[in-house]
């Protein structure tokens, strides 16, 4: 072997490990994805089947769900995406973020709080898409666009549509990246 053909073998070593590494990055992805997905479509039947106790519906599972993605930001922090203080930190300055404008400056009532929450976190997705990968982008403008959609058009099945189109467009998205 020359040093030509030794160049080439490293080249293509450096490549796989490339894809290796998005691979393994796109699977944790998509299962914070398929999870996320689920948590908000229950969140919002249930908003729908019990609207008196939305509030505490979505805050059980948004704890279920913030203790999921710390599991598997850990497995992403152990592989090398990054230090786990890091990922936390990124979870609670957006939480923090969306209840100071929801909460703290806007007084969202339930409905608005309802099409807030999904385009602030689509708002996310479509930053995350340019270093991530156009498919967060696509899912964020696609997302953000139909909960606008059905904000408007929609009465009191909202929250349904949103279980739908929020809840079921982040799972479809988590099996699509399980398979990139």
């Amino acid at each position: 072997m020359d040093a030509t053909q030794a160049a080439d073998a490293l080249g293509e070593i450096e490549a796989l490990r490339i894809a290796t590494r998005r691979s393994l990055a796109y699977r944790l992805a998509s299962a914070k994805l398929i999870l996320w997905g689920a948590i908000v479509a229950v969140a919002d039947f249930m908003t729908y089947a019990v609207p008196v106790h939305a509030g505490r519906i979505w805050l059980a599972l948004t704890a279920v769900g913030v203790i999921g993605s710390g599991i598997l930001g850990r497995r992403m922090a152990r592989n090398g995406y990054g230090p786990v203080w890091r990922i936390f930190a990124g979870f609670a300055l957006f939480f923090a973020f969306g209840a100071f404008w929801s909460i703290g400056i806007g007084h969202f009532d339930g409905r608005q709080m309802l099409a807030f929450w999904p385009t602030l976190v689509m708002f996310g997705y479509c930053l995350a898409g340019l270093w991530l990968g156009r498919v967060y982008i696509i899912l964020g403008l696609a997302v953000a666009a139909l909960v606008a959609v059905g904000y408007f058009a929609l009465g009191p099945a909202y929250p349904l549509y949103l279980a739908v189109v929020n809840g079921g467009g982040l799972i479809v998205c988590g099996l699509w990246m399980r398979q990139a």
